[in-house]
């Protein structure tokens, strides 16, 4: 079947096929888009636990932007404050700042009145000077256990590679990145300017998984929006610790997996058994630390199979597992595991194939859009944009494809916003508010 809807205790899931009737003539690819989202519109929103990590080397004390007349450990400050000012007593929050060492600005203290004030000040005393040492202090970030029931996230804000010692701290963060990963606490690392390891911050991200990213900030005057979106992110939370797994069927191979949450993702699958890759009988699968589900943005994923020539009628794909815990209120049934299977109809008549499904895709063209702006060729990820029916993103590819041709910004600090440019054009198409969702 082209749709489909699965129905948990905990979760809702929606599936679509790229086509509701596939025509098999030989080994064929199959598209399939799941939607994963809470069951419920009010979980209760869970108090949240802030881990900020604040690189104050001296390479922050630059201008922001030309003309701005602020640094960006400024702009990072001005964020940080009002970010202060959105928390309730409930809320937790530790500051964590670094040049060649690390400095404990703030212990976690809960944001009442007198702990907000403790936080502002500990924010405007944070001077830029020395070189650039990340390691120390994000493991210091990480180091406080979790606390049960809160929504818990480590922010790291840099403009800069380690100046001091980068092949210990390039290790280090790996195998800080491997920890978070084990104890499911996601990160979210905001980059900005030319002169930081973006790569090193990427995999760091991909490594730590449950929800974790790097985003890079072109305009630092964008830093509070970013940071808002992220509070309203982590009040709607109510799933955390998801796993998503998929296991393919007899005759069925997974050739590809592309997450959209927090940003765009290429998965790795594997087979089940070291076989030879085309032996359709030996199944495959993938799996995912998706982190937290909220309830407008959920998690999506496109699954790229490829089917044997003998399926006809309708036939079993794949089996999608769901493991995770609910949090805030719901104490009921806190930890969770649901599955089911995605089967479509197929046939060896060419004439009765469907068309492919406008929602498959427009994420398609998307995903190849996301690509060609990766590879910096923005006026072609432009059009595609068009075709996808994403205006606005379409229109930010020619403004970037202008900077980089005018040269009015460095290349490498244009790429870097194209890349969570593209993530973010896949999240606005998910994101629902509580009133228009299902």
């Amino acid at each position: 079947m082209n749709h489909g809807h699965f129905l948990g205790a905990r979760l809702q899931v929606r599936y679509t096929l790229g086509r509701y009737v596939t025509h098999v003539s030989g080994p064929t690819e199959v598209q399939l888009l799941l939607d994963i989202r809470p069951v419920t519109q009010n979980p209760g929103a869970p108090p949240l636990d802030l881990r900020l990590v604040i690189d104050r080397s001296t390479s922050m004390q630059e201008e922001s932007c030309p003309g701005s007349g602020k640094s960006k450990l400024d702009m990072v400050k001005d964020a940080v404050r009002e970010i202060i000012d959105d928390l309730g007593p409930n809320d937790c929050l530790s500051i964590v700042s670094f040049d060649q060492a690390l400095r404990v600005d703030l212990k976690r203290t809960h944001m009442d009145a007198k702990g907000s004030e403790l936080a502002k000040t500990a924010i405007t005393s944070l001077v830029a000077h020395g070189n650039t040492f990340i390691s120390d202090a994000l493991r210091e970030a990480l180091s406080p256990n979790v606390i049960n029931g809160h929504a818990t996230k480590v922010l790291l804000f840099t403009d800069g590679d380690c100046t001091s010692d980068p092949v210990r701290d390039h290790t280090a963060l790996v195998n800080l990145a491997d920890q978070a990963r084990s104890t499911q606490l996601p990160m979210l690392i905001y980059g900005t300017g030319v002169d930081y390891n973006w790569s090193l911050l990427r995999q760091l991200s991909v490594r730590a998984g449950n929800g974790s990213c790097t985003k890079h900030i072109m305009d630092m005057s964008e830093l509070r929006e970013h940071l808002r979106g992220e509070l309203a992110y982590l009040r709607g939370t109510a799933v955390e610790g998801l796993e998503v797994s998929g296991l393919s069927q007899n005759g069925v191979q997974v050739t590809g997996v592309t997450r959209f949450m927090p940003d765009m993702h290429e998965l790795p699958s594997f087979d089940s058994e070291k076989a030879h890759p085309y032996d359709f009988f030996k199944p495959s699968f993938f799996k995912d630390q998706s982190g937290a589900l909220d309830v407008s943005r959920g998690q999506q994923y496109l699954i790229n199979l490829l089917v044997e020539d003998y399926f006809l009628k309708e036939c079993g794909l794949i089996e999608i597992n769901l493991v995770g815990r609910t949090t805030g209120k719901l104490t009921l049934f806190k930890n969770f595991h649901e599955a089911f299977l995605v089967t479509g109809l197929f046939t060896k008549d060419a004439n009765l194939a469907s068309p492919v499904n406008a929602d498959v895709l427009k994420i398609q063209l998307m995903i190849a859009a996301a690509r060609l702006a990766r590879e910096q060729n923005y006026e072609k990820a432009e059009d595609l944009y068009r075709k996808a029916g994403d205006y606005t993103t379409a229109t930010t590819m020619g403004r970037l494809r202008e900077l980089h041709r005018t040269g009015q910004r460095n290349a490498v600090d244009v790429a870097r916003t194209s890349q969570t440019m593209t993530g973010k054009a896949v999240s606005m198409i998910y994101t629902r508010t509580p009133e228009t969702k299902e």
